[in-house]
């Protein structure tokens, strides 16, 4: 790092749905900085909480085949009232959610600057030592 990504006018992804790069078979395959050896660069690079950053858009024009929702269901439905949830909601959900809406607002998609009116965070639950829990630790 830093990495310099390829130039490539074809974003599509490969006969397997893996994504763009991953058809870029002279970046993906490379030299290990560290020891010379062969190596192949991940190309996986959306990050795990993308999907569900817009999945409620979705929800709203569930059996539209042309896009993923009409303007009308998006501007009769819109943004949520309130958006209630955890610690983790706040730090992860949220941003990324308002990340990819404000994006998608950006390009005309959504009519909406923000997916939410209000936001609550609920906090996060404590044991009766005030510690935090958790699979791990009970």
């Amino acid at each position: 790092m830093p990495l310099r990504l390829p130039k490539t006018d074809d974003f599509t992804p490969d006969d397997t749905g893996n994504g763009p790069l991953s058809k870029l078979t002279d970046w993906v395959n490379c030299k290990c900085p560290k020891c010379g050896g062969n190596a192949k660069r991940e190309t996986d690079t959306m990050p795990n909480w993308a999907g569900s950053s817009w999945y409620w858009l979705r929800f709203m024009d569930p059996h539209n085949d042309k896009e993923f929702a009409s303007q009308k269901n998006l501007k009769y439905w819109g943004e949520a009232d309130l958006y209630t949830g955890g610690v983790e909601h706040v730090t992860r959900h949220m941003l990324y959610a308002s990340f990819w809406h404000n994006f998608l607002y950006d390009i005309g998609k959504v009519p909406k600057k923000l997916p939410f009116k209000r936001r609550m965070c609920n906090g996060l639950i404590l044991d009766e030592k005030g510690r935090k829990m958790g699979k791990s630790s009970g």
